[in-house]
């Protein structure tokens, strides 16, 4: 049975017998370091300058990266979902237009139901508003409330008279 060391770290190796068993030895890894012998015993530098780095900064400087900046928002943005305006029929928009004029005349509440288009996307989302119309603009085609908010009226899609 024999028993051989050689090499220098990180190629030690112990032969016993026909078997290879790596090692990391202290001697293996002191004859690496050999030309460090003058200061491997001395005690570890404490500046008199500077404070020590707080842990969490010292944490910070190892955390990940994005390396793709904007992905995670790309990502975001392919997932969000959209929907395509209905097309309202022609009575649908005679109710809708009657129940408006009616709303101002007598100064009543409403929720008005509206499609709303996506800046980015084809398609939009719908929403509702709520309030007492202050003005009908034919011109700009735009319901303007008393909390002056505005909806275009080809989006509008549904009108509840509230009470």
């Amino acid at each position: 049975m024999s028993i051989r060391v050689s090499g220098l770290w990180p190629h030690c190796y112990v032969e016993f017998s026909s078997f290879l068993v790596f090692k990391k030895s202290v001697n293996c890894i002191l004859s690496a370091l050999g030309k460090y012998d003058d200061i491997i015993n001395l005690p570890h530098h404490v500046s008199e300058n500077r404070r020590p780095m707080p842990i969490e900064n010292r944490a910070a400087q190892f955390a990940p990266f994005a390396a793709l900046s904007g992905h995670d928002k790309a990502i975001a943005e392919a997932a969000r979902l959209t929907e395509p305006m209905a097309e309202l029929s022609d009575d649908e928009k005679t109710t809708i237009e009657r129940k408006l004029k009616w709303a101002i005349e007598n100064k009543l509440t409403v929720e008005i139901s509206y499609f709303h288009p996506d800046k980015t996307k084809s398609g939009g989302t719908y929403r509702k508003i709520q309030g007492v119309i202050k003005k009908w603009d034919e011109f700009d085609k735009l319901l303007i409330l008393e909390n002056n908010r505005a909806v275009r009226i080809e989006y509008i899609q549904n009108v509840v008279i509230k009470r």
